[in-house]
């Protein structure tokens, strides 16, 4: 893809990233120019913006703070990429393009960061085309997915721990469990690799007939990126509660940063931009029993997309052999329209 092509496109997509996975912008590419999302899109004639997550790998740099060194740096929950990030990342792409409005695409915490912002900032509405939608994950009661089950249940308990050994950047590249992923998933030919898929599987949702098992080495060598700790209590207090909230810090904690006992609910219906759903039956992660309560919530979506395929699971978004043919087609179908 050319330099040129890019320059010359006249529409914008905006791409954000999922927050339990720990991925980046890599994986809007990582399927290569003929089947990733981000190149599929560019080729239609859309200037595609990939964004990055505050603390993951291709985003660690700060005015005066260093992420290896100073713990502020690691001081955010999901709010601040909803409120403050993700704003600016939309002046920046629509003052560099001279354009008054983009299409956004969300996965998992790209909704998540997006339906925040729609609620606290609406005066962004305005500037949102279409927003797109890949596995809404703002409402995340009762996880299939026995590993995000076991974490909810325990997150106090994981957060001490934590706390305890001093941990503000969870799942940063070099730390124990990437080292151990890398170690276990680092060839595909290797007797431990079917280890490595089991464990994505018991997150996610199982699907072997849409892995493309050449792909999770390369995968596993970019991904996880890295988080916060307050960013993953964050996500899984709302797994806990059922319910799309600012960060819990206990009764005393809300008192003082609140000024009630209970966090704030974001109000998504003051979401009114168009807003197109794209759901599936085997997301392990964002179960389809909280989809009613999505579409319910949201005033104004104009687009509800099951993936026809029951196996279908929550890394198929990005990563199914036939996710072309699935979802993209349709999705490419869906932004044209507007």
């Amino acid at each position: 893809m050319s330099k040129k092509l890019f320059k010359n496109m006249v529409t914008q997509l905006k791409c954000t990233t999922w927050l339990l996975k720990m991925a980046t912008a890599w994986d809007f590419v990582h399927r290569g120019p003929n089947d990733s999302i981000a190149f599929i899109l560019a080729e239609k004639g859309y200037d595609v913006w990939l964004g990055n997550v505050r603390g993951t790998t291709w985003s660690r740099k700060h005015t005066n703070l260093d992420p290896d060194k100073d713990k502020a740096f690691w001081d955010f929950t999901i709010h601040e990429i909803g409120v403050y990030d993700l704003p600016a990342f939309i002046d920046y792409v629509l003052e560099k393009t001279e354009q008054k409005s983009i299409h956004y695409l969300g996965y998992s915490q790209g909704t998540i960061a997006f339906f925040m912002m729609g609620s606290e900032k609406t005066d962004y509405l305005s500037k949102i085309k279409l927003m797109a939608a890949l596995s809404p994950a703002f409402f995340m009661k009762d996880t299939k997915s026995p590993v995000l089950q076991f974490v909810t249940k325990n997150w106090r308990l994981l957060q001490g721990l934590l706390n305890f050994f001093n941990y503000q950047e969870v799942f940063g590249r070099g730390d124990l469990f990437t080292t151990y992923a890398q170690l276990i998933c680092h060839d595909e030919n290797s007797i431990l690799i079917n280890l490595c898929i089991n464990h994505m599987f018991s997150v996610f949702g199982y699907n072997y007939n849409e892995l493309n098992k050449s792909m999770v080495p390369l995968t596993i060598a970019n991904t996880p990126s890295g988080a916060s700790l307050k960013q993953m209590i964050h996500a899984f207090q709302l797994m806990e509660s059922g319910d799309f909230h600012r960060y819990d810090f206990g009764t005393e904690g809300n008192l003082e940063k609140y000024g009630q006992e209970q966090p704030p609910q974001y109000n998504v219906s003051r979401v009114t931009t168009p807003v197109a759903i794209y759901y599936s039956s085997n997301d392990w992660a964002v179960n389809i029993d909280n989809i009613d309560r999505v579409l319910k919530s949201v005033p104004n979506v104009v687009k509800s997309y099951k993936v026809p395929l029951e196996d279908f699971n929550h890394l198929d978004f990005l990563y199914a052999k036939n996710v072309g043919d699935l979802l993209f087609n349709v999705l490419v179908d869906d932004l044209a329209k507007y």
